[in-house]
């Protein structure tokens, strides 16, 4: 399946909750509940950084570069 349909597919928690038992149940509630506080919003503050009103991404050679603009 390529990366941009998977980053769409969800999950209805509530219902795979429903339809297990047990401790299962219980790590199913709590692991969709940390998937929802780890977001890509809490991500781009540390790797970007503001620059007259528009978020760069913060360079970190040799790994990360900015291209040049020619």
């Amino acid at each position: 399946q390529p990366l941009f349909s998977r980053s769409f597919t969800r999950l209805d928690v509530d219902r795979l909750a429903g339809e297990t038992a047990g401790p299962l149940a219980d790590e199913v509630r709590r692991s969709a509940a940390r998937a929802r506080n780890r977001t890509s919003d809490r991500a781009l503050p540390r790797f970007t950084q503001e620059v007259d009103g528009v978020r760069r991404i913060v360079e970190e050679p040799p790994l990360i570069t900015r291209l040049p603009d020619d």
